[in-house]
């Protein structure tokens, strides 16, 4: 980590004209072990809240249950209806779940498996994503270069993925498919494609994502170009072309479902994103110009005369709000404290080592991503 923070920190302070700034305000991202943000503009909505809800809110929750279930689950063949011999294999049925979401007015649900609830536990919660640093120098090496910048993310990406062979999951699916009718009562399903939720889906992507990489050939004014998985980041993929594999001719940034491309304007990488929508379902890309900022690996993207402006000012505003002090308008007072006294240990509470373990990584949140005028400090206040 303190490589990795050394070599985002050479990025950002360097001084070879390439304006990447530090703010003083620095979108997203772990406040603490158990307490993970989500996009500050999404509101989380309750299932009571969805079932209360009358008239024209009612159809809109109604019209996103149905699109998740027929574009997410029937178009892409999810799953099949569990038969008697599966059932008995499996044993009792992983339940499911709507999770419902607002975004910018917009009501959207996603069915998750319980993954909790699986028996296995060796499998694994995660896939890889690139290095902040990574990002940092991606995003630098743009700019130096004036390549375009802007994002894309694969709707639905998890349920592309097969599940392991040999693997059965059976799951009850959510009651409210069954209350308007997506399901019949007491029928249950057989996957064939990752879920949200279950534990393997997000490995089961990573391979599937990085496989469709690995083959990923588009052609543009006669040349054929491919993508080369960086040796130093795996979730940094280059651009190359095929009649001459030693020009570097982009990047594409990935972090899980979302990639960020930086390449020139042009044939090229327009005819990269054709190629990734014949794979997936792409959604429009987001460009990252003076009329739009992005919010990539939890750190905010804005551009600015000369360059791009790298903070975190949404995840700021967070903790601001999260510890009452978002309304202050006087100066926040140092706090002074002796050293300990290794003769004389006063060990922290088990709840007040917590709190201070929360703190400690709030900070190091921005420390290690935007701030590095931050990290001496930062280090200080974990040890």
């Amino acid at each position: 980590q303190r490589s990795t923070f050394i070599r985002a920190a050479s990025i950002l302070l360097g001084s070879d004209g390439v304006n990447v700034d530090v703010p003083d305000a620095a979108v997203h991202g772990l406040a603490a072990e158990d307490d993970i943000l989500t996009e500050p503009d999404v509101r989380q909505v309750q299932p009571a809240e969805v079932r209360a809800s009358t008239g024209a809110t009612f159809e809109g929750w109604k019209g996103a249950i149905e699109k998740e279930f027929l574009e997410n689950f029937v178009q892409r063949n999810v799953f099949t209806v569990t038969t008697d011999a599966e059932r008995r294999q499996h044993g009792s049925p992983l339940p499911m779940k709507l999770v419902f979401t607002i975004k910018k007015l917009i009501q959207k649900c996603r069915a998750v498996a319980c993954g909790n609830y699986e028996r296995d536990p060796t499998n694994q919660l995660w896939t890889a994503q690139a290095e902040v640093a990574s990002l940092i120098a991606a995003v630098r090496l743009g700019v130096s270069k004036g390549w375009q910048i802007g994002a894309v993310d694969v709707s639905g990406a998890f349920m592309y993925a097969p599940l392991p062979e040999h693997m059965l999951v059976v799951v009850q699916p959510p009651k409210f498919f069954i209350d308007i009718g997506l399901a019949k009562p007491g029928e249950l399903w057989t996957l064939h494609q990752a879920v949200y939720g279950l534990k393997v889906s997000p490995r089961a992507w990573g391979t599937h994502r990085d496989d469709k990489f690995r083959n990923l050939v588009w052609s543009a004014e006669g040349e054929d170009f491919y993508l080369q998985q960086c040796a130093s980041d795996t979730q940094v993929w280059i651009v190359r072309c095929k009649s001459d594999p030693t020009k570097l001719l982009g990047l594409m940034v990935v972090y899980v479902d979302d990639f960020l491309i930086l390449a020139p304007s042009g044939a090229m990488r327009v005819n990269l994103i054709e190629a990734l929508k014949k794979v997936w379902k792409i959604k429009a890309e987001a460009p990252l110009d003076k009329d739009n900022d992005l919010t990539f690996l939890g750190l905010e993207l804005r551009r600015i005369v000369g360059g791009v402006s790298i903070g975190q000012s949404k995840f700021l505003d967070i903790l601001l709000e999260k510890h009452g002090i978002e309304a202050a308008t006087k100066t926040i007072s140092t706090v002074n404290m002796d050293s300990p006294d290794p003769d004389n240990p006063d060990p922290p509470s088990p709840s007040d080592l917590r709190k201070l373990q929360g703190f400690a990584g709030e900070f190091n949140w921005l420390a290690t991503r935007s701030r590095a005028d931050l990290a001496y400090y930062v280090s200080l206040l974990a040890s």
